[in-house]
C-alpha cells in the first residue's frame, strides 16, 4: 500500500486526505494545531466559545461531491443550516447592514444605507455574474496546473471570454463604479478576499 502524508488539516487537507485514502492510499495528516479544521474552529475563553467559521459556505455543492465521491451521504454526517440574516455587517459610525442571502432582502438592507446603491447593488450582481460564467469553468472546476497539451487546448476556447474579466481596472475601482457609499465599497472590496 503506498502511502502519503498531507500536511494541514484545514478543509483541503481533509478533503485531499479523505479522497486519498477512499482511493487506497495510506495517508497521514499532520496538523500543527491542536484541533483539525484549519480555519473551521472554535476558541473558547473565559467561558465562551467562539465559531470561527466557516462564516459563508458559497459552494455546498462541494461537500456533497466530496461525500458522494467516497459512498457517503452528507446528510449522514453534517447539517448545512441556511440562516436568515446571513451576517451582520457593523460600522463604527453605529450603522450596521443585515446580509440575506435574498436579493429583494439584500436590496431593502443596501437602501437603508443608500438609496441610489440598492439598484447598483443588482447590477453589481450581473457583472459578478458575467464574470463568473466566463471564469469558473476555467479556474474553479479543473486543475491549474495541468499543463498537458489536452488541457491548454481546451483552455483555449476560454481567450474569448477575457474580455468580460474586466482586465483592464483594480477590483476596489470596479466595486466603486458600482457604490457611492463608503460602507458598501468596503463591504463588496471584502469578497475579494
Amino acid at each position: 500500500m503506498k502511502q502519503v502524508v498531507v500536511i494541514g488539516a484545514g478543509l483541503g487537507g481533509l478533503a485531499t486526505a479523505i479522497r486519498l485514502a477512499h482511493a487506497g492510499f495510506h495517508v497521514t495528516v499532520l496538523e500543527k494545531n491542536d484541533r483539525v479544521g484549519g480555519k473551521m474552529n472554535i476558541v473558547q475563553q473565559h467561558g465562551y466559545t467562539f465559531d470561527t467559521g466557516p462564516s459563508l459556505l458559497t459552494m455546498p455543492f462541494i461537500v456533497e461531491e466530496l461525500f458522494t465521491a467516497v459512498g457517503r451521504r452528507v446528510e449522514d454526517f453534517l447539517q448545512l443550516v441556511q440562516v436568515e440574516p446571513l451576517c451582520r455587517y457593523r460600522w463604527t459610525d453605529g450603522t450596521h447592514l443585515d446580509a440575506s442571502t435574498h436579493l429583494s432582502e439584500m436590496r431593502e438592507a443596501i437602501a437603508t444605507l443608500h438609496r441610489n446603491d440598492a439598484d447598483s447593488f443588482l447590477r453589481f450582481m450581473e457583472h459578478g455574474k458575467r464574470l463568473y460564467d466566463a471564469t469558473a469553468e476555467a479556474f474553479l472546476y479543473q486543475p491549474l496546473w495541468s499543463l498537458s497539451v489536452h488541457n491548454v487546448l481546451r483552455n483555449l476556447r476560454f481567450v474569448p471570454r477575457l474580455v468580460h474579466l474586466d482586465p483592464f481596472r483594480r477590483y476596489s475601482t470596479a466595486v466603486s463604479s458600482f457604490f457611492r457609499d463608503r460602507r458598501l465599497q468596503q463591504l463588496f472590496n471584502r469578497f475579494a478576499t
